[in-house]
């Protein structure tokens, strides 16, 4: 559609899609990709394990930058562009991001805040990188945010296809991150340090990084605390959360009767074995007959012209 092709297309079946985005595109800039399973081996090899590793590469991808939560995106259970998908929670109390709706200004774009998505040192990684080298990094790293931005705006402004069909993940077989949520804890000196004298007091702004993990010391209130990215436990499909997953609404002449008013939900389907036979089997049927019953559907109309 953005290129004018949307004549020659007779219509679009979506699986799985990050609608409005996926926390788990932040969550992964955070906390690398986990080498856990055979099948996560390739993907964790090649596009990091920690965080230094996928900001080094995603940082400057746009292409990844756009699969970020844009303004419309919330949390499952809210409403669209409300925001505050992103939480740090402290004793009592709880900060949510974004405040404004804008979550490229509040935090992609954030250099010093700590819940910002980026550390910018990540984007050249190396003891030996000069400062000047860091800040045509940054740059270009806000370049390729704003080049992001723009793309989510286009999106925004122009309707889907006329004849749209969609599928997506729901429950929580799949854990998945359909918010970011930090804890904050004080530190507490429990042990000796390497030359056998007290336990030193972590230093205020370092990060532990890694296989899914991640955790930054920070300075509040006059101590240190630690703020430790909690484990995905949100409902979908692993990684796009049933809000974006569903945000799609069916359209058309092609669709059955009566006409869905939702997108079709799949329990249990995991994001990347989505179009596998039997995926979400259930009466009616795996994500294959769906997507097999939708081009039908569509083939039949333009059949009757």
């Amino acid at each position: 559609m953005l290129h004018g092709a949307q004549a020659d297309v007779l219509g679009v079946v979506h699986g799985v899609q990050p609608v409005l985005g996926a926390a788990a595109a932040y969550w992964r800039m955070k906390a690398g990709f986990e080498r856990l399973r055979r099948g996560d081996w390739a993907t964790a090899w090649v596009l990091g394990r920690n965080q230094e590793q996928v900001t080094s590469l995603l940082g400057f991808m746009q292409g990844g930058l756009e699969l970020l939560p844009n303004r419309l995106y919330t949390a499952n259970g809210g409403t669209p562009g409300e925001g505050g998908w992103l939480e740090i929670r402290g004793r009592g109390t709880v900060e949510r991001r974004p405040q404004t709706g804008d979550p490229y200004g509040e935090i992609y774009l954030q250099r010093e805040a700590r819940h910002r998505l980026i550390t910018a040192e990540n984007l050249r990684p190396g003891w030996l990188v000069a400062a000047r080298a860091i800040e045509t990094a940054w740059t270009r790293y806000c370049r390729y945010v704003a080049g992001a931005r723009a793309f989510h705006d286009r999106l925004a402004t122009n309707p889907q296809h006329p004849e749209t069909h969609a599928f997506y993940g729901t429950g929580r077989d799949q854990p998945t991150a359909d918010r970011i949520v930090f804890t904050l804890s004080r530190w507490v000196q429990t042990g000796q340090g390497a030359d056998g004298g007290p336990e030193p007091e972590p230093r205020a702004g370092s990060e532990y990084s890694g296989g899914g993990a991640y955790h930054m010391w920070v300075r509040e209130h006059g101590a240190i605390h630690e703020m430790r990215l909690e484990q995905q436990e949100g409902g979908g499909d692993g990684t796009v959360p049933e809000s974006s997953g569903g945000a799609l609404r069916p359209s058309g002449r092609s669709q059955p009767a009566p006409a869905p008013t939702t997108a079709r939900a799949f329990a249990g389907i995991a994001h990347s074995s989505a179009y596998e036979s039997g995926a979400g089997e259930g009466p009616s049927g795996d994500t294959i007959d769906f997507v097999m019953e939708a081009v039908g559907n569509l083939c039949r109309m333009r059949a009757k012209g």
